[in-house]
């Protein structure tokens, strides 16, 4: 402790004189201006040395030269009025002691000079902030917050410390106890009912909604009003997003679509998640793309040993660690593509993996309803390479990412993944755990119109939909990911899952929606173009088949598929390798129906089989 307080010697030393200073003025006062001689000379150097040495012991014994005045709270306050406090104690259990032969220092004397010694070093001491709080109005763009809750409160602190961006003029608050009251040093103006006229007296023209764990309907309302009065509406990132932040700063954020979908936040089993992940050897196929990089990313969060990132873009690979940056569980990167049965034992047989979650697909209906061929090998021989592979090297679980176009299929993506589904299935007797989740489109994933749209909107227009009418399910890749490990922890064998990806949302209203965000009015601004359903593409996707039935899990947003016809394993092997020889001919049209048939049960395997793989 001695060491913290030499490191600190000059401040030290500019709080003993203010303090000795205090005790002189305490004996101007008691005394009407003049010092008795019994105190002066050698009694008042002694005095002085025990008023040095009885802060120093108190101010030792609570460690206050360990508090960084600039960010003082009220406790650090009242922890420098105990220090004080405790040292005026120190002189006067001195002072009073029964053997002392001088004359002590008076009680009063020794009061008044604690009381003006801890205002003097009190003072002092809030000067930064003191003197940060009256120029508020030099530095940053005017903030209203609304939200004077915990979260607000953390941004207006938080604003407050880096002086940079925003500053905070105002809170609105729904809360009708905190209307009329300064909170943080911020007064709160009303309510909600209060925005425009908020907004227009403080001359704000931005507003931060600091509601993490506030409903999404709530969230869209505001958005929606702060539109109105023409504010830039930024976010406070949920609960989940702040916890996962190592530098635990608030980042607000702008809007982004997915604040406007009306879909209450996901919550996970952390324990559960941890104990699946948690010191295990990871494998992530695909882990360049939109889905596999999210998973890369919260995985690594849960504390395993290592996380092997395999996809056949070595760009996206290496941007990706660069982005993730050193810290946290080793990464390692394998380049290969899923079809390359000898690249995948090698990357396989290395690492080792204990989990294997393979999010490597096509997905694009238009390409992929063109080059059935393409979807074979990827989709389908790579789901079966991989999942082969895992069981050679012993993994614990292989989790497959499939994708709602399984459901009831009508195209080649949803045949391919749908079989997908059917080798999970067929390989249920396995060592390996191996399970399946499905789930509709990832928000501002590669294939999910969002992309295109903004593209779109870039370009001034028009925004192009394939059909008035068309519906499709969408969940942020942060939900999807987080459900898809949930599904993970909590998976049976040869079982495939269903997230609850709450109500499907009509294109149409999700491109104006986007249109609005932008500030641009559908059709004043903008123009929405329809342009015809593509092959493969339906005008609604479902999560469940006609001949599926959902059974509860654990999780209440996790189902699990029941009342599926499945292969054996020995057909599925035999199937595979059938459907790669058909895809390496130019009959186009008979690969589709094959792979048509192969995905609703109504295969029949040759009679002459090629050798199977696995």
């Amino acid at each position: 402790m001695a060491s913290g307080l030499s490191i600190h010697a000059p401040t030290w030393l500019v709080e003993i004189v203010i303090l000795e200073a205090a005790f002189a003025a305490a004996f101007l006062v008691r005394y009407g201006g003049r010092i008795p001689a019994g105190y002066t000379g050698r009694r008042a150097v002694l005095s002085a040395a025990l008023i040095a040495a009885a802060y120093t012991a108190s101010v030792l014994f609570y460690r206050t030269y360990r508090i960084v005045w600039r960010f003082a709270s009220v406790w650090d306050v009242v922890q420098l009025a105990i220090t004080v406090t405790t040292a005026v104690l120190l002189i006067a259990l001195v002072e009073f002691l029964p053997f002392r032969t001088d004359r002590p220092l008076p009680l009063s004397a020794l009061l008044i000079g604690g009381a003006l010694g801890y205002l003097a070093l009190g003072h002092i001491k809030l000067l930064p902030r003191l003197r940060k709080s009256v120029s508020w109005g030099a530095w940053g763009q005017p903030l209203v917050i609304f939200g004077a809750g915990l979260a607000g409160v953390a941004l207006v602190r938080q604003l407050e410390t880096e002086r940079a961006g925003f500053r905070p003029v105002a809170f609105l608050d729904d809360d009708r106890r905190k209307v009329g009251r300064d909170i943080a040093g911020i007064p709160v103006l009303g309510d909600r009912s209060a925005l425009a006229t908020t907004m227009k007296r403080t001359s704000a023209q931005n507003l931060a909604l600091a509601l993490p764990s506030a409903p999404r309907e709530t969230i869209r309302t505001l958005i929606r009003a702060g539109g109105h009065v023409g504010a830039r509406v930024l976010v406070v990132p949920s609960v989940h997003a702040m916890l996962a932040d190592p530098t635990g700063r608030i980042a607000l954020r702008d809007v982004a679509i997915e604040d406007l979908m009306g879909r209450p936040e996901v919550t996970v089993d952390m324990g559960a998640l941890r104990a699946t992940f948690e010191g295990k050897r990871i494998l992530i196929t695909g882990a360049a793309g939109s889905i596999g990089s999210e998973l890369v990313r919260q995985v690594r969060a849960l504390g395993p040993a290592v996380v092997t990132m395999l996809d056949n873009n070595e760009s996206g690979l290496t941007d990706l660690r660069d982005a993730l940056g050193p810290a946290g569980s080793q990464l390692v990167l394998r380049v290969a593509s899923v079809h390359d049965e000898v690249g995948i034992q090698r990357a396989f047989r290395e690492m080792r993996p204990e989990v294997v979650i393979h999010a490597a697909a096509l997905k694009h209906v238009d390409l992929v309803e063109e080059q059935p061929h393409e979807a074979v090998r990827v989709n389908v021989s790579g789901t079966w390479i991989c999942a082969c592979t895992a069981e050679e090297v012993g993994a614990e679980t292989f989790v497959l990412i499939s994708s709602d176009k399984a459901t009831d299929p009508v195209g080649v993506l949803g045949w391919s993944k749908r079989l997908g589904e059917h080798i999970v299935s067929a390989l249920r007797d396995s060592p390996t755990l191996f399970t399946a989740v499905r789930f509709g489109n990832v928000i501002g994933s590669r294939g999910s119109v969002l992309p295109r749209f903004e593209l779109q909107i870039k370009k001034g227009g028009p925004l192009t939909v394939t059909h008035p009418d068309v519906h499709r399910f969408f969940m942020s890749v942060d939900e999807a990911v987080r459900l898809v490990l949930q599904g993970a922890a909590i998976a049976e064998r040869g079982t495939t899952y269903v997230l609850d990806m709450g109500e499907d949302v009509r294109i149409v209203t999700l491109a104006t929606r986007l249109a609005q965000l932008h500030g641009l009015r559908v059709p004043e601004d903008i123009q929405i173009v329809f342009t015809g359903l593509r092959p493969g593409e339906r005008l609604r996707e479902e999560l469940v088949g006609t001949a599926e039935v959902l059974a509860p899990t654990s999780h209440a947003k996790v189902s699990a598929v029941t009342g599926v016809e499945t292969y054996q394993r020995h057909e599925i092997a035999q199937l595979v390798q059938e459907l790669a020889v058909i895809s390496q001919s130019s009959n186009v049209d008979h690969l589709r129906g094959r792979l048509r048939q192969a995905a609703n049960k109504e295969f029949v395997p040759s009679a002459h089989p090629h050798p199977v793989v696995g």
